[in-house]
């Protein structure tokens, strides 16, 4: 172990010391303001600081697991900025929009389920756990903990997003050794859509934080460990599907064709054939259970008939999201040479002439960085596709963007959009983080890799 990696090592219980007074003195504050302020805000003041300082073991151990003792500080700033975030999505949600939030209504509804299972009860009312009713539970879980505090549950489901992202790059790190780890942290951790959109109470930061934990799994599995793999990703896979499952099933399929590119042309030649099909068929089982949860759930929202099939899925949703002020013509996928134009609505528009208000304009600002940047790295993409057979991960994070594009086509509005889209940033990124080769054998320069 270097001196560097030695002096970091032995700092740890200086961070503890330092961060146990500084939590004492806040939560000190907090008992002395909360009758003056209430306890959306001073609960809040609490609960900040306290996701800070159990968070650091983790960020500690990730920095040690790759020898990098600056790798700490730059989680540590992201997850400090992330939380920040949560703040001004809630400045923009209550002072800018009036309250016109979703956020709102889990907020209530948690308030519903935290005292009924205080009671020992539920707040279900009859209804089933998934969609909008399951993330009404998990605020009212998380509202258990904490006690009913608006503020407090964006930055606690902020805090899930953050782990999200974290697992993300921890898939990275152990999936692809060719790529950039750095860069990749810095794009992930620090983009504006997925610093700012799921960093409140809703859909958004859950589907970060369960679709990084599957990831997690999916690099695990791709690694060799297929104990530790298959625990993760069943987890991610699980808790997706409970909110969105047509995403969960958008993953598991990305995952039945780039795992079958592994085991059949790629990293799978030491697997025997019967096992090879056994794991195929599981993969494939897993993904049609998730296509028909997907039905029923479409069938429960109301926006197709039992009878209807995919093109009139993507029909309806247009006509559902075509309103509210942003709403454009989408390039709905009905065939290959549609796949380009939709793929540059889903994934960068609005433009900077189709914005029409401050937020639109932000927006389109971020679309055309992300493009610049997927532009400007256009032979780290090639790279990223070339390495497709010896990095089965990058194909599969290629696979759920390709199909993201497809499944997410039909909407119609922007702003709804520009939320869903924060959840296939973080695979695109994977493509653009993977610098070319500059000799045969070799990559160019990068950090010390996670070993295990």
């Amino acid at each position: 172990m270097s001196a560097s990696i030695r002096s970091f090592v032995r700092s740890d219980p200086l961070i503890t010391i330092v961060g146990l007074v500084v939590t004492g003195l806040v939560i000190a504050a907090v008992l002395i303001m909360v009758d003056t302020i209430g306890y959306n805000i001073s609960g809040a003041a609490l609960i900040g600081p306290v996701l800070v300082l159990i968070s650091i073991p983790a960020l500690l151990r990730q920095a040690r697991r790759e020898a990098d003792p600056t790798l700490f500080r730059l989680l540590l700033l992201a997850l400090i900025v992330k939380l920040l975030a949560s703040l001004v999505r809630y400045f923009v949600d209550f002072h800018v929009y009036g309250g016109a939030t979703d956020a709102l209504g889990y907020h209530h509804a948690g308030i519903r389920w935290s005292h009924a299972l205080v009671a020992g009860g539920t707040g279900s009312q009859g209804q089933g756990l998934t969609g909008t009713n399951f993330i009404e539970m998990v605020t009212g879980v998380v509202y258990v903990v904490t006690r009913p505090t608006l503020l407090g549950g964006y930055l606690v489901f902020s805090w899930f997003a953050f782990w999200g992202l974290f697992f993300f790059y921890r898939a990275f790190v152990i999936a692809v050794p060719e790529g950039r780890s750095r860069s990749y942290a810095r794009l992930v951790f620090f983009f504006p859509s997925l610093l700012f959109w799921p960093s409140g109470t809703g859909k958004e930061a859950w589907m970060i934080f369960t679709l990084g934990i599957a990831s997690f799994g999916v690099a695990k599995l791709f690694a060799g460990q297929t104990k530790q793999g298959i625990g993760a990703l069943a987890l991610g896979l699980w808790l997706a599907a409970l909110a969105r499952p047509h995403v969960a099933a958008i993953l598991a399929i990305s995952l039945l064709a780039a795992g079958g590119v592994a085991l059949f042309a790629g990293r799978g030649r030491s697997v025997s054939v019967p096992r090879k099909v056994i794991i195929l068929a599981v993969a494939g089982g897993v993904s049609f259970l998730l296509v028909v949860s997907t039905r029923s759930y479409f069938q429960e929202s109301r926006v197709v008939a039992a009878d209807e099939g995919v093109l009139s899925t993507l029909t309806a949703i247009e006509q559902r999201t075509a309103q509210g002020g942003s709403e454009f013509t989408p390039f709905v996928v009905d065939s290959p040479a549609v796949f380009p134009a939709a793929a540059v609505t889903v994934l960068f528009r609005p433009f900077i002439i189709e914005a029409h208000s401050a937020q639109a304009v932000m927006t389109a600002l971020e679309g055309a960085v992300l493009a610049v940047i997927c532009l400007a790295r256009w032979r780290w993409a090639l790279a990223a596709l070339t390495s497709i057979r010896r990095q089965p991960y990058v194909l599969f994070a290629i696979l759920f963007t390709a199909a993201f594009v497809v499944a997410f086509s039909s909407i119609a509005n922007f702003g709804i959009l520009a939320r869903e889209r924060v959840q296939v940033i973080p695979f695109l990124l994977v493509a653009v983080s993977i610098p070319p080769r500059v000799s045969v054998g070799r990559v160019e320069p990068e950090a010390v890799r996670e070993s295990a």
